[in-house]
């Protein structure tokens, strides 16, 4: 089959027109220059915290993360183990 027919010619065709669009994206130094135009040079001010604060934080995201690794493992282990018993009960 010749590559005119069928899926060579979608193929073809797609690839056209992908490279028709190639220079129509914005580029990089577009989007920063636009950046600067809204920005207007103003630095970003970001909020003050104190480092007991931060501290507190930090140990509590921790935390956090300690008890979700502990439910998402529980979670997996009763799944993994109903699955086995599934497979055992069909089996026999």
């Amino acid at each position: 089959m010749a590559i005119g027919y069928g899926p060579g010619s979608d193929m073809m065709k797609a690839y056209s027109e992908n490279r028709s669009q190639l220079g129509k994206g914005k580029k990089l130094k577009d989007i920063s220059e636009t950046y600067r135009k809204g920005n207007q040079g103003k630095k970003l001010r970001f909020k003050e915290v104190s480092p007991s604060k931060l501290e507190a934080y930090k140990q509590k995201l921790i935390l956090e993360r300690q008890r979700e690794k502990t439910r998402n493992s529980l979670i997996i282990l009763s799944v993994s183990i109903f699955i086995i018993a599934a497979t055992i009960l069909l089996l026999f």
